[in-house]
């Protein structure tokens, strides 16, 4: 229950950074779900580009328009703006239509390694680290891949996977100290110690 002297700002912050062009739906998907499981604020960066219409679709959530890449994706350039959010935050996802772009990558992965946030890791922010996942060590991150996302950031057979998930998922969530949700039929939550399937 919330205190009756409780305000937006007390009853979680989440920082949302997502979307590029074609791949707003995504955006909008995941910053109302956060704001409809309960989070008092929700800020969501994304490209400059795409602001007006994201203001138009999400009247409850705010937006940061962000600087961007040729490709309508965020920029490096955004670092600087982004930082300031993170320290604001209770919790920051990043990923849901964020693009492989080479560039956003790289901004992935600089937000990652320099920052210590509560790190929720999605979609197209998990490519990110297909090579570099030493970067996950030692922060405080929970990682959402599917089947297939799990199985190209590792290198391991998806029916391999399939065939001893606890074993997979719970030697990755050791190795690397995250949260794994490896969202499938069933999906496994797991830090490596507790394991539970729904």
């Amino acid at each position: 229950n919330r205190k009756a002297d409780s305000n937006k700002y007390s009853n979680g912050k989440v920082f949302v950074l997502s979307g590029s062009r074609g791949l707003t739906g995504a955006t909008y998907l995941c910053s109302m779900s956060a704001l409809k499981a309960g989070s008092g604020a929700v800020i969501t960066g994304i490209p400059e580009s795409l602001n007006d219409i994201m203001e138009v679709k999400m009247t409850e959530v705010m937006t940061i328009p962000l600087a961007e890449t040729d490709d309508s994706t965020l920029s490096m350039h955004a670092y600087d703006v982004i930082s300031e959010k993170l320290k604001w935050a209770d919790a920051v996802l990043i990923g849901p239509g964020i693009s492989k772009n080479e560039e956003t990558c790289e901004l992935v992965r600089t937000i990652v390694k320099e920052n210590d946030c509560n790190f929720i890791i999605d979609a197209d922010a998990i490519f990110a680290f297909k090579n570099n996942l030493n970067l996950l060590k030692n922060k405080n991150i929970i990682l959402t891949p599917h089947l297939g996302e799990f199985s190209k950031l590792t290198g391991i057979n998806p029916e391999e996977i399939k065939n001893d998930f606890y074993k997979y998922s719970t030697e990755f969530s050791n190795k690397y100290n995250v949260i794994l949700v490896l969202k499938n039929s069933p999906t496994i939550v797991t830090d490596g110690k507790s394991f539970y399937v729904n």
